[in-house]
């Protein structure tokens, strides 16, 4: 219900990207990092106040490529072998993913369930 009713008639989102990075998170050992938009932030709140969630959650625009334990040399070079040949990327379905926490190995994402998804609206 709070999917839905706070995108009910919100249109698509763009971002654009701002680089390739690594990191030591599993769920984000390379990822494509898109800038923030005020309208992105706005959702976020939104989200948050319809949900009544307190959590703090820092919205962290970002597209995951790869979840797997590596040393950070083997990470940096798949980084810098990677090119997006785009510069921004259309959203256009939000969907709300129910996941176990913290997400440390491949059996944690295989539990990772869809319990709602809204399209956005051109």
């Amino acid at each position: 219900k709070v999917l839905g009713s706070v995108l009910a008639n919100s249109q698509p989102y763009r971002l654009s990207v701002r680089d390739i990075q690594p990191s030591e998170q599993f769920t984000k050992t390379l990822f494509v990092q898109f800038e923030s938009t005020p309208s992105l932030v706005q959702l976020r709140q939104a989200l948050q106040h319809a949900s009544g969630s307190q959590d703090g959650y820092d919205l962290n625009p970002h597209l995951s490529l790869l979840y797997k334990e590596m040393a950070h040399q083997v990470k940096l070079g798949l980084t810098a072998s990677i090119h997006i040949p785009f510069t921004e990327v259309l959203f256009d379905l939000a969907k709300a993913v129910v996941c176990p926490q913290p997400i440390k190995s491949r059996d944690d994402v295989e539990c990772w369930r869809v319990s709602a998804e809204q399209k956005l609206i051109a």
